[in-house]
């Protein structure tokens, strides 16, 4: 079982909490790899945080690979995305992987919880660490242990891309976004308060 961090190695990216809940999850997995994919000033953290976890030789440091299409590659031989991100607006990545159907892990805040559906993937709750840790590693044991459900989350992912994702539907959804600005703008100029 392989999991995937795929982005800038900064602080608020979370890459720590995916170390941390790798850990857990990885003490009864002892065949479970997490691969990190690009580079940036918080790698050393990163590394030390493994070690902490008593799992540094089980997270693979990639680096910044030379091509889009090596990203997609090690993603395609994952099963799913770590992504649990303090801040994150849009959460690209988090598409990606849901494109190329891998379930996501991320926290229930920001752009990738409103991308991810419990059908689609995991937003751990955004309380504490501890609980956010305990409650993603609690989800990696699951789907590692249910190949099954893995596989219908998968293509459930693949599915939600093309339904809600795709320029076509994500253009529909900024020009309503729109009319209904415009709307309430006009409503409120015929309208005005007091």
């Amino acid at each position: 079982f392989r999991a995937i961090c795929i982005g800038r190695l900064l602080h608020w990216k979370g890459f720590h909490l995916a170390i941390r809940a790798f850990g857990n999850f990885a003490r009864n997995n002892p065949e479970a790899e997490l691969w990190i994919v690009n580079e940036g000033p918080f790698q050393r953290e990163l590394e030390k945080t493994a070690a902490r976890a008593g799992i540094a030789s089980r997270v693979r440091f990639f680096g910044h690979l030379h091509s889009y299409k090596e990203v997609l590659a090690k993603l395609a031989q994952a099963h799913v995305l770590m992504h649990p991100a303090l801040h994150e607006g849009f959460g690209r990545v988090c598409l990606e992987a849901l494109a190329a159907g891998r379930p996501v892990v991320c926290l229930d805040i920001g752009g990738p919880a409103s991308q991810v559906t419990a059908e689609t993937g995991f937003a751990a709750p955004a309380t504490t660490p501890a609980e956010a840790v305990d409650a993603m590693a609690s989800f990696l044991a699951d789907i590692a242990g249910n190949r099954t459900r893995l596989a219908e989350m998968s293509a459930k992912a693949r599915a939600r891309v093309r339904e809600k994702f795709t320029m076509r539907q994500l253009g529909l959804a900024i020009n309503e976004f729109y009319r209904q600005a415009v709307a309430l703008h006009a409503q409120s100029r015929r309208n005005p308060p007091g």
